[in-house]
C-alpha cells in the first residue's frame, strides 16, 4: 500500500489501535484514503 502518511502507526495491528478513540476517526480517513486510492489506480488503468 502506497500511503503518504505523517506517522507510521498504520503498520500498528488494527486491534491495538481499536483501544484508541481517535483512531476511530483515523479508521475512516484511512478507508477513504483507500477508495480514492483505488479508484486513482482505476482511471489511471482506463487512461492507459
Amino acid at each position: 500500500l502506497h500511503i503518504n502518511r505523517p506517522y507510521a502507526d498504520t503498520t500498528r495491528s488494527a486491534s491495538e489501535l481499536a483501544h484508541s478513540p481517535s483512531v476511530i476517526t483515523s479508521s475512516d480517513e484511512f478507508k477513504i484514503r483507500q477508495s480514492g486510492i483505488n479508484s486513482r489506480l482505476s482511471g489511471k488503468d482506463r487512461t492507459r
